[in-house]
């Protein structure tokens, strides 16, 4: 009931950004092109029915598998119940981390203008191999269930939980030193304040991933039961941040471009202010 109980508090949290961002989606439809709408609320579309599929087949598998619970975490055969408790819930776990690592790829992407060359090799070098891991990841867990070798391999330590702890402190350690960099090289107060912004959301949003992935196999390790807790919250705080970092894109040029026109005419007064002054202090010699 644990499980079942953080698992709605988690998917009440990121049900709540959601409804924020369609908000902002609606709000900003005339500010961005008609294919990059689609894209946008086609994405957030998803990870919404992915998060809601999650909670509902977590809540209803609880409810059903509690008096089943001491059996399974005892059995040594395999069985169904089993087989979802140890590696397979929720089902939609796969579809969400691969789609967080990828959109954290797309903003380390979006994120790498301006870097060096040989910086930029290694960091496309990186992201590639990230995306595959999490790829393959998400191919094993739904093997894990048909054949035996992964199942008795994989019983330790969690495929998902694991890839996603190493995916997102690489993400997470990339976006750092892609904010590092630009504040050394940037002009812009306005440009540097939405990087800087864009960039850190992004950054605690790995950090809060690869948190909860590792206790989940800290506790998957020490106790089978206990681990499902953890499984239950990952796919709505993947969600949560995916809509954080997402909402937190979008308001950003629209931040600094208020910024900039709220600051024109302070600075369009000062301007002139110094230049009367300069005027009035030049005397013309008298004739």
């Amino acid at each position: 009931m644990i499980g079942i109980f953080c698992s709605g508090i988690a998917y009440g949290a990121s049900l709540a950004f959601l409804l924020d961002l369609f908000s902002l989606l609606r709000k900003t439809k005339q500010s961005r092109s008609k294919r990059s709408h689609l894209l946008l609320s086609g994405f957030s579309v998803g990870i919404f029915l992915f998060s809601t599929m999650a909670v509902t087949q977590g809540s209803v598998y609880l409810t059903l598998a509690d008096h089943h619970l001491a059996e399974i975490t005892t059995s040594t055969t395999f069985s169904p119940w089993k087989f979802l408790i140890n590696f397979g819930m929720p089902v939609s776990l796969p579809f969400i981390v691969v789609g967080a690592n990828l959109f954290m790829i797309w903003r380390c992407v979006a994120l790498s203008k301006g870097i060096g060359t040989i910086l930029r090799l290694l960091l496309f070098c990186m992201l590639p191999l990230l995306f595959l891991s999490s790829l393959v990841g998400g191919i094993l867990f739904y093997l894990q269930g048909v054949l035996p070798h992964l199942r008795s391999r994989q019983e330790q330590i969690p495929t998902i939980p694991l890839l996603t702890t190493i995916s997102n402190i690489l993400l997470g350690l990339s976006l750092f030193l892609l904010v590092f960099n630009h504040q050394k090289m940037t002009t812009s107060m306005f440009e540097d304040a939405w990087y800087t912004r864009t960039a850190n959301i992004c950054v605690d949003a790995c950090s809060l991933i690869s948190v909860i992935s590792s206790a989940h196999i800290i506790l998957s390790v020490s106790t089978r039961s206990g681990s499902v807790i953890t499984l239950q919250m990952l796919p709505h705080i993947s969600v949560m941040t995916m809509t954080l970092a997402l909402e937190r894109m979008i308001k950003g040029p629209m931040t600094s471009k208020s910024a900039k026109e709220a600051n024109f005419p302070q600075n369009f007064e000062m301007r002139e202010s110094r230049y009367r002054t300069s005027a009035n202090s030049i005397h013309l010699p008298s004739l």
